[in-house]
């Protein structure tokens, strides 16, 4: 599993209360965020696609380390690094193949569980109040193949100090003050939306809020249930629309219950749009860019396909002005097979409305009911070939006669 949620406890949240964007009961937990301070745009684009507009690196291979919490950060972060891009011009984050450390978070992070399992939150609240990740790094001073080869474990870690001069350290997103107990501290993740509830799935409002992020260019982390074989199979042409089990979870109504058994990876939404003509989220895997849409697969909006519209967290870029009223980041245009259904670049009101309900009969079978279905139509195809070679022969027959 790549999350877990021994650091996040539902009194925690419970306790935080919010006043213009700051938030209380921080500095105790590692938990802490702050609501939405970014205006929902009235208009978006039809389709925006993060990887596409170059503002998202290619997906990357976790391997069979449970690190997606990793993953998803480090694709965050090199999100928000292309997104300020023009203020890296004079430091060694400019450029368009920025490639961050993996194993340089994951080592450093010692709230979490290395490759048994961890959490974006936990990890972005390490930065921000225990200091001990000072900075993001370089992929090329800590390479992830090489310590997972090495198959070192949670309890072989030991705290690396970055290989970059002290006057390039960063943290790439922008941090909010926070007052707890007359102590002033800041902290960084933006809650979109987040559930206690197992049945609740992103709102109208909570669709207009993303979209209206990734259209100016910045990617949410979303975290999902990765259980299902057709994920093992897919080849990014379609969308996959595999029913949310915490819909149907009857055990308790706590969402933690059901995160338990059921959450178990995080990804990252860096667009949407339409495949198959059904409006669609671009998700950002971490199992390779060979896999899948060049490691991206699609899920229809509003359906809550793998339990993944439950929780949406992002990060604002370190240079993001919230004064100013920001424009899209543009459409894109659309070539392969594998990715999203071409349009004309318009621009559409964001109302958070879905305009094609996806077919879940046909998207949602299982592994196991293809394979039925596939039999049968063989056995099918078989009989119509030995009833024709029956005829023929009869015929044959029948003029010797």
């Amino acid at each position: 599993m790549d999350i877990q949620h021994q650091n996040v406890s539902k009194n925690q949240t419970k306790n935080k209360s919010r006043k213009q964007n700051m938030v209380t009961d921080c500095l105790s937990s590692l938990s802490c965020s702050i609501e939405n301070p970014i205006s929902t745009l009235a208009q978006i684009y039809e389709s925006v696609d993060l990887i596409e507009m170059q503002l998202m690196t290619k997906p990357k291979d976790q391997g069979e380390c449970s690190s997606g919490w990793a993953f998803s950060t480090i694709a965050i972060f090199e999100n928000l690094i292309l997104y300020d891009k023009v203020n890296y011009e004079k430091s060694i984050w400019f450029g368009d193949n920025i490639d961050l450390s993996e194993i340089y978070l994951m080592t450093n992070s010692i709230n979490n569980n290395f490759c048994e399992g961890g959490d974006f939150v936990t990890t972005i609240n390490e930065f921000d109040h225990l200091q001990n990740i000072n900075t993001v790094e370089m992929e090329i001073n800590f390479p992830y193949s090489n310590i997972i080869q090495a198959n070192i474990s949670y309890q072989d870690q030991v705290l690396i100090s970055p290989s970059i001069q002290q006057n390039e350290y960063l943290i790439p997103y922008k941090q909010f003050d926070i007052e707890d107990s007359n102590i002033i501290s800041q902290t960084g993740p933006v809650v979109i939306f987040q559930s206690y509830q197992s049945t609740n799935r992103f709102t109208i409002q909570t669709r207009m809020d993303i979209k209206s992020y990734l259209s100016q260019g910045i990617s949410v982390v979303a975290q999902m249930c990765a259980d299902s074989p057709l994920l093992d199979y897919y080849n990014g042409l379609t969308y996959l629309d595999v029913p949310c089990k915490c819909d149907k979870y009857t055990g308790s109504n706590s969402y933690y219950d059901c995160m338990y058994n059921i959450i178990n990876h995080q990804v990252v939404i860096a667009g949407y749009g339409k495949k198959d003509g059904v409006d669609v989220w671009v998700i950002r895997n971490s199992w390779g860019s060979s896999w899948g849409a060049d490691g991206n697969f699609y899920v229809p909006i509003g359906t809550n396909s793998f339990c993944i519209e439950t929780f949406a967290m992002a990060l604002i870029p370190k240079y993001y002005n919230l004064t100013l009223n920001w424009q899209n980041k543009g459409s894109c245009q659309r070539g392969k097979l594998t990715q999203l259904d071409f349009d004309e670049g318009k621009l559409v009101d964001n109302d958070g409305s879905i305009t094609a309900e996806p077919n879940i009969i046909i998207k949602s079978l299982s592994l196991k009911q293809i394979i039925i279905i596939t039999l049968l139509s063989l056995i099918a195809i078989a009989i119509i070939v030995l009833v024709t070679i029956c005829l023929f022969c009869k015929k044959i027959r029948a003029s010797h006669e």
